[in-house]
């Protein structure tokens, strides 16, 4: 959980990072309809799968540069969507009613548009995450907004991706180049893993999220992100550097918070795939430090090891009003 939360927005020119991703990524099936494990083997599904939901996540990019309409149209209804200085919006429509009536920077017919820097997919190919930096025109203020984002995706019924949470982090930098080892796509023994009671397997996962709470408070966020980090997580830095890259790194920057800094966070949902080997966390954060306490709200990639280890392997967070007394 970076949950560093947005103090400022700052408005500079727009900044770009390459693809690090290779070349195998773009061997898209272009069928667009759900893969199976029996069809082809699990490499080969997501290979596909990777490439079909970068094409998706590109889309998705298109069509909110023509305004929230379209942004909105890639949210699947129960949609979690997470934007600096509001609450977590619930839902496709609370997301709508939020973009129709931002906070301060953002203004109502505001343009996003991005592109990720890397997406990975789960074993079955049916659940996925993409993330990247963005920016934003049409906001209260001139010139550009930047920040970075996380999408989790679900294949729906008839093939096609959908965004089941997403997250809005401000960025204070331009992007800059991308270390040339960046993006690590998941390892996690495809064939240990089968079908699972998806919402028994969120509860197992909201509780591990809750561990690693509990151990931020025990041990110092420091210890309990190497602890809860896998050796290939990243992490948003805000521009300057965009992405902390690897456990170590993780570590190492968490190491230089102030001695009385204190980071909580309660996780609020969860969701997995159908094989239980990739899922997310959303939840609200607390960072005390200065005699201040600012809060916020993450949302958090987890991949599961052959062992049955849940680790987290993308993070992101943003800030929240403070709540009501």
């Amino acid at each position: 959980m970076t949950r560093l939360g947005w103090v400022v927005l700052v408005a500079v020119g727009v900044g770009a990072c390459a693809d690090p991703q290779g070349v195998a990524d773009e061997l898209a099936s272009g069928g667009g309809s759900p893969l199976a494990a029996s069809d082809v083997s699990t490499g080969a599904i997501q290979i596909a799968a990777r490439a079909e939901l970068r094409a998706a996540d590109l889309a998705h990019s298109a069509a909110a540069a023509a305004g929230a309409a379209g942004f909105l149209s890639y949210l699947t209804d129960d949609a979690s969507f997470l934007l600096p200085r509001s609450p977590l919006a619930q839902g496709k429509a609370a997301a709508a009613a939020l973009l129709a009536a931002p906070p301060f920077p953002f203004a109502a017919g505001m343009s996003m548009s991005w592109t990720p820097v890397f997406a990975d997919v789960s074993v079955d190919g049916n659940v996925g995450y993409s993330f990247g930096n963005v920016s934003i025109t049409g906001g209260a203020v001139p010139d550009v907004l930047l920040g970075q984002y996380i999408a989790f995706w679900r294949r729906q019924g008839d093939g096609h991706w959908a965004v089941e949470a997403w997250s809005f982090s401000g960025a204070g930098a331009e992007p800059g180049e991308l270390p040339p080892f960046f993006g690590h796509p998941l390892d996690n023994g495809a064939g240990n893993f089968t079908p699972v009671d998806q919402a028994a397997e969120s509860q197992v996962l909201m509780g591990v999220d809750a561990a690693f709470a509990q151990a931020s408070l025990d041990l110092g966020s420091a210890e309990a992100f190497r602890l809860y980090a896998d050796p290939h997580a990243i992490v948003g830095a805000g521009g300057d550097p965009d992405y902390i890259v690897g456990r170590k790194a993780i570590f190492e920057y968490r190491q230089g918070v102030p001695p009385d800094y204190v980071l909580s966070w309660t996780p609020l949902l969860a969701g997995v795939g159908p094989f239980g080997d990739l899922g997310y966390t959303i939840g609200g954060f607390a960072a005390f430090t200065g005699g201040r306490t600012n809060f916020g709200k993450y949302l958090t990639i987890w991949q599961k090891s052959p062992n049955g280890t849940w680790k987290f392997v993308q993070d992101g967070g943003s800030s929240s009003p403070a709540p009501a007394p």
